[in-house]
């Protein structure tokens, strides 16, 4: 299992919702449900910890720096955790997400969740921007831009895009494997 996360900084945020974060700035508004993480350096990640609970009517907003990117910075080597977002089993209704300048191989990485994501607006991925893994979601909009590798990355999983929308992709706009189930 994924551990090494368990020493970064906490932020409870709802039902028993945890925040995890590395070498951020972030302000999480309960009454508005948003959370903005500014990433200060090179190693700084984000995780979404569920713990199967649900996350509901949220906005995240990440922001990371150009300055940030290389090769030597794609994979946390404490938690091999690949995403600079990552959600990891939760289930989440109707959220927004929204990044740019993202350093990590997956700008946004959803690992065994479900439910439904209303809006993904990702810009300017070092590598992959959008990566979904061994999950159940339906997607309403996805709209990437800028993305180095792949624009959205789907694995062993069952998903539902219904409005997708990549510009200026490395390699593929949508990157479909490993055993999924895909309706867009």
């Amino acid at each position: 299992p994924i551990r090494g996360f368990y020493k970064w900084t906490k932020n409870k945020i709802e039902n028993e919702i945890l925040l995890y974060s590395l070498n951020t700035n972030n302000k999480v508004k309960i009454k508005n449900k948003t959370i903005d993480i500014n990433f200060l350096d090179k190693s700084s990640r984000a995780l979404i910890l569920g713990e199967e609970k649900v996350f509901e009517n949220w906005t995240i907003n990440i922001i990371g720096k150009k300055q940030f990117y290389g090769r030597d910075n794609l994979i946390d080597s404490e938690t091999n955790l690949t995403g600079c977002l990552t959600f990891l089993d939760i289930e989440v209704k109707n959220i927004n997400i929204n990044s740019n300048n993202l350093h990590c191989e997956d700008s946004v990485n959803f690992i065994r969740s479900k439910g439904t994501i209303k809006n993904v607006n990702i810009s300017n991925s070092f590598s992959d921007a959008l990566d979904i893994d061994f999950s159940n979601l339906t997607i309403e909009n996805i709209n990437v831009e800028n993305s180095k590798n792949d624009c959205v990355d789907l694995s062993y999983g069952n998903y539902k895009i219904i409005n997708l929308v990549t510009n200026y992709c490395g390699d593929k706009g949508l990157s479909v494997g490993e055993k999924s189930n895909v309706i867009v």
